[in-house]
């Protein structure tokens, strides 16, 4: 845990900076040795799940405009706002996962933010109260072991479909981009879901395409 991180990482090589007291940057290792690698994303899953019920515990959902969400990949969503960032790193050896380590960056005492950010919250804004950094990580670490638990039981099919239920715009319209430069495209389409492997499925007009993390954007408003 950091309790300061003037030049921190986050997914994809995006920056994460957090002033001394303001937010919460923790990183917690696990061996998930029973998960084949194929099936990392499983971890991924399980994991998000628990911050999101650490979140939950942290601030009522209806002062969180009216819900907490996961954002596929690796974001946590207080209405249409991001609180958390996560990132996740995998060793693997005999087509297994060895072990993980799941970075967490949360924002939790922080009255402003850089302009350069486009839609961040912190658990102050929402609710207006100043939190211990250690408590949270102690919270967001008891929340995470059920969850890894239930995941190592077997329990994907309740994992697969609470992950769902939280899923933000989940059966609903959105707006996408994809490509970069002069190929950017902006479309809509329904999230459908996501598969196994983690690819988000997109229903664009009856049909079904699916996206690898970083081959899709989503808006966070609303077509």
């Amino acid at each position: 845990m950091a309790l300061e991180q003037p030049a921190g990482r986050g997914q994809y090589g995006t920056g994460w900076v957090t002033k001394p007291g303001a937010g919460l940057a923790l990183s917690v290792v696990f061996y998930p040795g029973f998960l084949p690698a194929r099936e990392a994303f499983r971890l991924n899953v399980a994991l998000s799940l628990g911050v999101w019920d650490a979140l939950r515990g942290l601030v009522e959902p209806a002062v969180a405009q009216n819900a907490w969400q996961i954002k596929w990949p690796n974001d946590l969503y207080a209405g249409s706002r991001k609180a958390a960032g996560l990132l996740f790193e995998n060793g693997i050896s005999n087509n297994h996962l060895t072990y993980s380590i799941l970075g967490i960056g949360l924002n939790i005492n922080q009255s402003d933010f850089s302009a350069d950010l486009p839609n961040p919250v912190s658990l102050w804004q929402l609710d207006g109260r100043q939190r211990e950094l250690e408590e949270v990580a102690w919270q967001l670490c008891e929340a995470l072991e059920p969850r890894y638990e239930q995941l190592r039981q077997g329990a994907w099919t309740a994992l697969k479909r609470q992950y769902l239920q939280a899923l933000w715009g989940y059966g609903e319209k959105r707006r996408f981009q994809r490509g970069t430069g002069s190929g950017i495209e902006v479309f809509e389409g329904i999230i459908a879901g996501v598969e196994d492997t983690g690819e988000l499925a997109i229903d664009c007009g009856g049909v079904l395409k699916r996206f690898r993390f970083k081959e899709v954007v989503q808006f966070a408003d609303q077509p």
